[in-house]
């Protein structure tokens, strides 16, 4: 008899009265048979916890006090209360295709040694869908998928991958129920780069696996938390920080060095713009110690940057 290992769904749903029942409909229309759905409200003020009522026994909904907008919080509490052997996430405005699920547990069950798989997605907002799927605008990943329909990446490969490209979504990666026994949750610590500080910690344990097949559509909609550029890039240095500072391979910590490099200047601009010249400076500051002592590439960034904000600040450069 095939083995079918209960799957938890996790979708945490903060004021998703609009989209909802699209997600929900998309985990009970599965393939796949033997699913729980998890619903984590967090402290939503619309109508989203009653319209999870009309599905009653089909779905779990747990209410949690507000989280604040740290994602990390509601996905944490599906992870207390699930049973599955598998899990994965839903976000609550996103749709899963009808195989996903069984895609990545036929995947997960051929390949013992990974410990998170991730499918393919496509972008898709109210006037149409994404020309390109998400693999395809990784470079660096489209080329290791030429001609391979699936590939288990090792740890070190992953990881390094990962920081280049960050070919993940909540949306998109199934877990085992083992990697939790290595990182036991999402940090709470982040409203932006929560899911991928959680996977990267995973991929640092075990390999991952990369299905190339489109399961998981995602909404961009004007409510993304992703739609703030300068919140999103302060998420993006905190998350890859705190990961550096655990980080014993030193290719990864170069890499992560660059990163953050490119995130506290576009920071410094950014703030710039935002004639916030204090905070530009900081920034810029801090940008320039990934220069020392070998990158005087680096430098002359730095100084390029410091330079425009003082044509900002002078009216001499809008």
């Amino acid at each position: 008899m095939t083995e079918r290992p209960l799957v938890s769904v996790i979708i945490p749903a903060y004021n998703a009265e609009r989209y909802i029942d699209e997600a929900l409909h998309s985990i009970l229309n599965q393939t796949y048979p033997n699913i729980e759905t998890i619903v984590v409200n967090d402290n939503s003020s619309d109508r989203t916890e009653e319209r999870v009522a009309n599905y009653q026994s089909r779905v779990t909904c747990l209410t949690q006090n507000s989280s604040g907008g740290y994602p990390g919080s509601p996905r944490n509490t599906g992870l207390s209360h699930c049973k599955g052997k598998l899990i994965c996430f839903l976000d609550a405005d996103d749709i899963m295709r009808p195989a996903r699920v069984e895609t990545q547990v036929n995947f997960l069950l051929k390949h013992p040694q990974v410990g998170v798989a991730f499918t393919d997605y496509r972008n898709f907002s109210n006037s149409g869908a994404s020309e390109k799927t998400h693999f395809q605008t990784c470079p660096i990943l489209w080329r290791k998928l030429k001609n391979h329909p699936r590939l288990v990446l090792e740890s070190i490969e992953a990881t390094a991958l990962l920081i280049q490209e960050n070919f993940g979504l909540p949306s998109s990666m199934m877990i085992r129920r083992e990697t939790l026994n290595v990182v036991p949750g999402f940090s709470t610590a982040f409203q932006i780069g929560e899911d991928f500080h959680f996977y990267y910690r995973i991929a640092r344990s075990f390999s991952v696996g990369i299905i190339n097949q489109v399961e998981t559509d995602r909404r961009l909609h004007e409510n993304n938390i992703t739609g703030d550029p300068i919140r999103m890039l302060r998420n993006y240095i905190a998350s890859r920080s705190d990961l550096r500072i655990s980080e014993s391979n030193r290719d990864n910590i170069n890499i992560l060095d660059g990163l953050l490099y490119r995130c506290e200047i576009n920071l410094a601009r950014a703030y710039a713009d935002q004639r916030q010249f204090r905070r530009s400076v900081l920034y810029n500051l801090r940008a320039l110690r990934y220069a020392f002592p070998y990158r005087l590439d680096r430098f002359a960034g730095g100084l390029r940057t410091l330079i425009r904000m003082g044509m900002i600040a002078a009216h001499l450069k809008d």
